[in-house]
């Protein structure tokens, strides 16, 4: 009998912190939970969490060279200074780089995907400050939702398809 790798996968990731890096707990943990597991299902299971580990790194890294080239833009600049307006004057000076943040900033795609971000934080129940009208707060009760960035928009396009199209 085979085991579902996707239920083994997810078990493995709930008791990451409750098997810490002791091999011989987690083999005794999953051989409750899953008797019919293999060697070769473990093997697979911890290959694609050694993936997904990797892919999750790569991601860092690709976050962390944007946030550098984020905080490079600001050098020099007040500390009120929008960000838009930091890469105007910093490409008005020749920076190449805030030259290329620029022009995606202003092109029409990116105008649309944050207008249709915009759109699906309203709808989750977030509200416009009225002191800042770039700013959302979370006006509760509880803790906000979690979900932002792509997972939101295509929960926004999915359930509120009629709002969505608006933005194409």
């Amino acid at each position: 009998m085979s085991i579902n790798m996707n239920d083994l996968l997810a078990f493995l990731r709930s008791i990451e912190d409750q098997a810490g890096d002791r091999p011989g707990k987690i083999a005794g943990i999953v051989g409750e939970k899953f008797p019919t597991c293999t060697v070769g299902d473990m093997k697979r299971a911890f290959e694609t969490l050694a993936m997904e580990e990797r892919e999750r790194a790569a991601e860092l890294l690709r976050e962390s060279e944007q946030i550098t080239l984020q905080m490079r833009v600001f050098e020099g600049l007040p500390p009120d200074t929008e960000f838009i307006d930091a890469c105007r004057i910093k490409a008005a000076a020749g920076d190449w780089q805030a030259q290329r943040l620029l022009a995606e900033m202003e092109s029409p795609e990116y105008r649309r995907r944050e207008a249709l971000g915009h759109a699906a934080y309203l709808a989750q129940g977030w509200k416009e400050d009225p002191a800042d009208p770039d700013a959302l707060i979370w006006p509760g009760p509880g803790k906000p939702p979690e979900m932002e960035g792509a997972e939101l928009v295509d929960w926004f396009q999915r359930t509120h398809p009629r709002q969505a199209r608006k933005f194409r």
